[in-house]
């Protein structure tokens, strides 16, 4: 009995862990752009302007194939007078995804932000190792440089 229990654990978490990098690989062509407040322009417009004026790319360079705002329409939000949800977008190719995220340091001391669309589990991970990265480089000593290849054979 315990031994067919057992194959149906394993048997589960296979498959919880099959679902699980589905889920991660269908988002790796989706961000996330956060810091646009609430208004009627269209979307596709707002992440085409984000690409030119924040992240400084040409905007034809890039095929975004959806683009929305996450969430429920909220103008009374804390206290504000209008709310910022977050824009997901996804574009055709993971490639531009990366074109994204290598630009996201020109958003340094502006309003806005951007991150890749992780899965729930990834996200808190990634948020309850934060602190201990940002110690980690504000103490680390060595700095890391990479090897060529052909260096090495």
């Amino acid at each position: 009995m315990s031994r067919a229990v057992n194959e149906h654990d394993d048997k589960l978490k296979y498959l919880t862990y099959k679902v699980f990098d589905l889920e991660t690989k269908s988002r790796n062509k989706n961000i996330l752009i956060y810091g646009y407040e609430e208004n009627r322009y269209d979307v596709y417009d707002i992440v085409n302007e984000f690409i030119c004026d924040q992240l400084r790319l040409e905007a034809s360079d890039f095929y975004i194939d959806h683009a929305e705002r996450l969430g429920q329409v909220n103008n009374h939000c804390h206290g504000q007078a209008t709310s910022k949800r977050t824009i997901l977008v996804t574009f055709r190719y993971p490639s531009e995804v990366d074109k994204i995220m290598s630009s996201a340091r020109n958003l340094a001391g502006s309003r806005y932000a951007v991150d890749r669309d992780y899965p729930t589990e990834i996200r808190l991970a990634r948020k309850s190792m934060w602190s201990e990265y940002k110690e980690y480089r504000r103490t680390a000593t060595t700095k890391f440089s990479y090897v060529s290849l052909q260096h090495c054979m």
